[in-house]
């Protein structure tokens, strides 16, 4: 069945392949949204050319219109949208559409599943350049989802409250303050929060974020109920935690724990062979032992990691890692790897950076030695441009597990022009292990950057002779190829990409890397724009990227960063 997804961004998918070409147009995806919003009324083709065609004549705006039609027909399925006389209704039964699940659910009145159906602003990024009308009906049904999902936030957080799902409802208040992050009302709901669940410090801090973000974002002063309540908890005696349940106080054993362990090992090569493997033995220890709360949790880093790495279409890898640290959490409220990765799932997919940075500090809180929580807490940092926190989150993390994390402390020494410390860091890596694919391609950037593009040339190829279905060594190899100015050999990278992704999914990430080398500023930030729809690849981490540092200037680029919020 095709999946339609028009929710934080846009993109259609048979299975886990995502369709591109005509279907994925600006005008027929926005017709489709029109259609889906419509249901279950028809929408008017009348309606339909006046808000996508408006400076059309009728005769060419009907042809057009026509042909948009046919072309989602082929794609969909001939039933998939029917004719009513002069409208065009949707067939929900011919496929899964995520704003349609979401205006079911707010015909239903249901609260929570209102909450997990809401997964972004519609149509996250799109716009049509030529139509007003249209950018004016975007953005009203925008604010009805927003305004649709807010209030059900409020009543699931409410719920919690009243059951004593403390860490539920903290939850769900970030979820509140990433919608409204200039909210007072907002702020002070996940301060309460944060303090009925024991952590006064983490409510106090983030009084001052939300300060922060108001002199930042808007240049007002700070709100003065939020700091009137920060002083209230800091004068405040004690509080004393909710209970939250029985934590488990053994670790499971037997054959869940085996496929646990090795799940950890897969997991540590960072490769796509491995993280695959890694969640699959993950997803049998979890069926082996439902509350298993640390495999859940390492099930959802490895769907994240996945996702990262172009392993698997972002949207499927992104929901199974967010169910999956959802279980966890609930399993285990006090479980710091699980606050590790919901961390990251709000860094990477959410761009939630303060909410993602206080759920990092309370994972070493409750885990202080937790070398993942330290390597991503550093991936955070770097992606803000704070390369010395970064670079110290690292290196602790590299102290604490060796032979996992020997590479993201090089590649942030890269991100700050520390090139030849970056050298000597991806040498011991590839000593260390000559057969990792990410090993040989840092250390064909650190040579490359340096100065020494034959080596560094060299080594990226061995990337790609031993991952070759890795997209990502693939479109870095190109990428250096054109910048080295071997333009054929960059070309002949992007034939075989655009061949790849005619039967299986290729981060637009990867294909930005080879534009980018060639110069294509356009065209590469044209792929970054859909990247940063569907949550593909490192997008997050592109403000320091030494990968994109020719974009800089790109006024497309500006905008993408300023959307990323790391602007």
């Amino acid at each position: 069945m095709i999946t339609v997804q028009l929710l934080g961004g846009a993109s259609l998918r048979a299975g886990e392949v995502p369709l591109a070409g005509p279907p994925a147009q600006r005008h027929r995806i926005a017709l489709l949204s029109l259609i889906v919003a419509a249901w279950p009324q028809p929408l008017s083709r009348d309606r339909a050319m006046a808000l996508l065609w408006p400076e059309r004549d009728l005769v060419k705006a009907r042809r057009l219109l026509n042909l948009s039609v046919y072309v989602l027909r082929s794609a969909l399925g001939e039933d998939a949208i029917v004719s009513t006389n002069d409208g065009l209704l949707l067939n929900p039964t011919a496929l899964t559409c995520d704003l349609h699940e979401l205006r079911a659910a707010i015909s239903a009145n249901d609260p929570e599943r209102i909450a997990r159906c809401y997964t972004g602003a519609l149509l996250d990024g799109f716009h049509l350049d030529e139509s007003a009308e249209f950018a004016y009906w975007l953005d009203e049904r925008r604010s009805e989802l927003v305004h649709a999902f807010t209030g059900a936030l409020r009543l699931v957080a409410e719920d919690q409250e009243r059951v004593g799902d403390v860490h539920g409802r903290v939850s769900t208040c970030r979820r509140l303050v990433a919608a409204h992050p200039h909210s007072g009302l907002y702020a002070r709901a996940l301060m309460r929060a944060l303090d009925a669940a024991g952590d006064r410090a983490g409510a106090i801090r983030h009084a001052a974020e939300h300060t922060r973000r108001l002199e930042a974002d808007l240049e007002l002063p700070p709100d003065p109920e939020v700091q009137a309540l920060a002083e209230e908890l800091r004068t405040a005696a004690p509080a004393r935690p909710q209970p939250t349940g029985a934590r488990p106080t053994a670790r499971p054993r037997g054959q869940a724990y085996h496929l646990h362990l090795q799940g950890r090992r897969w997991a540590s090569e960072y490769t796509l062979a491995g993280l695959a493997r890694a969640a699959d033995c993950f997803e049998r220890a979890v069926a082996h032992d439902p509350t298993f709360a640390l495999a859940s949790a390492n099930l959802a880093m490895a769907y994240a990691e996945l996702a990262e790495q172009g392993g698997m279409a972002p949207d499927v890898a992104y929901r199974r890692a967010s169910d999956a640290a959802a279980t966890a959490l609930r399993l285990d409220p006090a479980l710091g790897e699980a606050h590790r990765t919901v961390a990251y799932l709000m860094a990477v997919r959410d761009h939630d950076w303060a909410g993602a940075e206080q759920e990092f500090k309370r994972a070493l809180e409750l885990n202080p030695d937790d070398a993942d929580a330290h390597d991503l807490y550093g991936r955070l940092c770097a992606a803000l441009g704070r390369y010395d926190e970064a670079i110290m989150l690292q290196r602790r993390a590299q102290e604490l597990d060796p032979l996992s994390h020997r590479l993201d402390v090089v590649s942030t020494l890269l991100r700050a022009g520390r090139h030849h410390e970056a050298v000597v860091g991806a040498r011991n890596a590839v000593e260390l292990d000559p057969g990792h694919d990410r090993a040989r391609a840092t250390l064909g950037w650190a040579y490359f950057l340096s100065g020494r593009q034959e080596e560094g040339l060299v080594e990226l190829e061995r990337a790609v002779a031993i991952s070759p279905n890795s997209t990502l060594w693939l479109g870095q190899l190109g990428q250096a190829y054109a910048m080295a100015g071997q333009t054929p050999k960059a070309l002949d990278v992007l034939r075989q990409l655009d061949g790849r992704a005619r039967t299986a999914y290729v981060s637009p990430y990867h294909l930005a890397y080879v534009y980018t080398g060639l110069g294509e500023g356009d065209r590469a930030v044209s792929y970054l724009e859909r990247a940063v729809a569907e949550r593909a690849g490192a997008v997050y981490g592109i403000k320091g990227s030494f990968l994109f540092a020719s974009l800089q200037a790109h006024p497309g680029f500006r905008a993408l960063l300023r959307h990323l919020k790391v602007e």
